[in-house]
């Protein structure tokens, strides 16, 4: 809450200055955020596959099941 009444009383009494801040934050602001989202993409992007492999092997089952002696139920599809 602090932050937010510094933040409106900066810009209460530098309005120029705001409003170019503001300018340039609108310019800059999305180049930066996709940099830094590709960024953060190369990093994480393999550790979170490396869990996930490891969580399906855990999860997979040792042997493998022998389901034929159940039916498949077929439902109609909706329309």
């Amino acid at each position: 809450m602090q932050l937010i009444n510094i933040t409106i009383s900066a810009i209460a009494e530098n309005g120029t200055e705001s409003t170019l801040i503001g300018i340039c934050a609108v310019i800059i602001g999305p180049p930066v955020t996709k940099r830094l989202v590709s960024l953060t993409r190369e990093f994480w992007g393999p550790k979170v596959t490396r869990l996930r492999r490891v969580i399906a092997d855990h999860v997979a089952p040792t042997e493998p099941t022998d389901d034929q002696g159940e039916e498949v139920v077929h439902l109609p599809e909706r329309v």
